[in-house]
Formats: C-alpha cells, structure tokens, sequence
C-alpha cells in the first residue's frame, strides 16, 4: 500500500510540474500589420509622434501585447487590448531593451521595420535612423553637459516645416520620462520636445485650430516644444479620416507651419 502511495504522489507531482511547464510563458514576434486596431488607435492618439516600429505576443501574461516605438518606448496592452503599461516589466525575464529594428535587426526583435502593412496616423518625415556611435560631438557634447547621468536611446534624422532636415534625440534617465531633443542638421540644438494633453494647450492654439480646421479631430495629445532661446510652442496633430495634418503654433496660437 505505501508502494501504491509513493507511486501516487509522484505521478501527481510529475503532472504537475508538467502542467506547469506547459502554462509558462512565451514571446512570440508579431508582424505590425497584425496589431489590433484598438491598439493602433491608442498609440496614434497618445503617441502622435510615433509609430509602432516591432510588436510581440505574450501568452500566459499579463499582459497580451508589447509594441515597441520607433523611439524605443515599449507599450504593454493586456487580452482587452487595453493599456498596462511600460512594456519593459511585462517583458519575460525583465530587463528587456527596446528592439526597435527597422529592417536592420537592431537589438531583440530587429528586422520588422515599419512596413508591415499598418499605414496609420501622422506621415512621419523623412524617417531614417542614425547609429548612436555616429552621432557627432556637438549633439554628444551638448547631451552630456546639459544632461548628465542621461542614457541616449535612440537618434533619428527627420524634417520639421520650421526648421527642415532635424536631428532627434532621445534620451532617459531613470525614473523619468524620456526626453526628446531636437538639433539641426550641423548638431546645434533647437530645442526640446515633450508630450502634453491637448486639452491642457493653450486657449489661444484650441480656439486656432477650432476656426482654422473644421471637420478635422486632435489627437489626445500634442507636443510641447521648448526652443533654445526659451520661447514656447506647440505642435498639434489633427486626422480627417485619411487625412491628417501637423500643425506648429506659437502659444499665442498664431499658425508658424503645417505639414
């Protein structure tokens, strides 16, 4: 009869330890044009400045999906397609580091780019990444005086309406947001951009963007560009369907550029 007992408790114990090696978790790639629309739809309206350059699927988590942005930012949205959070702490193991590839394979998950089939939200400039280890010592030097401790993430070339071919930085320490500096094509610095509720621009731009684009929606959030010589302005983001606009405003809410 002990026999039979032992016997028992092992099988049991065998199963079980199956049972949990079956439940754990794994990652899978997912192509960006399978993304669900719930989740396009969030980072277009909170991440306007953005596109989602990779994604994964998570089973057995939390959380259900991880986007990664172009600017490295990770999103986790759970089975509702709702969002959790920062992806880096859904992520297995932890200490997952953006993979932002963009056809490249640069860091986990390169190599999905952003062509995937998801042509959604703001048509993004001139895209096109610059090797951290080539950018200059005028965008370097600037960084580390002005922002020690600060950790480059991710550098991209792009163009503004108001000052054309642009340098973007991206830059974070810890327990802070990240930070969005902006230099010309020479490395001179510009300014600084961070992201704000529309709702909390100014009456000025609101009512400027009310009488000027009829028929057309904001986006939840804007950007706040801080300029070098301290000057103050905002960046709207606006859909019509298929049409969607960029418009840079002065705080007074005069119209600078569109695009």
């Amino acid at each position: 009869m002990k026999i039979h007992k032992i016997a028992f408790i092992a099988l049991s114990l065998f199963i079980s330890s199956c049972s949990k090696e079956n439940s754990t978790a794994t990652e899978q790639d997912l192509a960006v044009n399978q993304v669900p629309e719930r989740i396009v739809s969030y980072v277009e309206n909170n991440y306007p400045d953005a596109f989602i350059a990779s994604a994964v699927s998570i089973t057995n988590n939390t959380a259900k999906t991880i986007v990664t942005l172009n600017t490295t930012e990770e999103l986790a949205f759970n089975t509702s397609d709702n969002y959790l959070g920062q992806g880096e702490i859904f992520h297995l193991g932890h200490g997952h580091q953006g993979g932002h590839g963009h056809g490249g394979g640069n860091g986990h998950h390169g190599g999905h780019g952003n062509g995937g089939g998801h042509c959604h939200g703001f048509e993004h400039g001139n895209f096109d990444e610059i090797p951290l280890d080539s950018l200059s010592s005028t965008v370097t030097g600037y960084i580390s005086t002005n922002y020690p401790g600060y950790q480059i993430l991710h550098a991209e070339k792009d163009s503004s309406c108001s000052a054309g071919n642009i340098i973007e930085v991206i830059i974070r320490t810890t327990g802070v947001e990240p930070v969005k500096l902006i230099f010309d094509a020479a490395g001179n610095y510009l300014m600084s951009a961070s992201r704000i509720e529309y709702s909390t621009t100014p009456a000025a731009v609101q009512a400027t963007i009310t009488a000027n684009y009829p028929g057309y929606t904001p986006r939840h959030k804007s950007q706040k560009y801080t300029l070098a010589n301290g000057q103050i302005q905002y960046g709207v983001y606006l859909f019509n369907g298929t049409t969607h606009k960029r418009v840079l405003l002065a705080d007074d809410g005069t119209v600078i550029c569109e695009q």
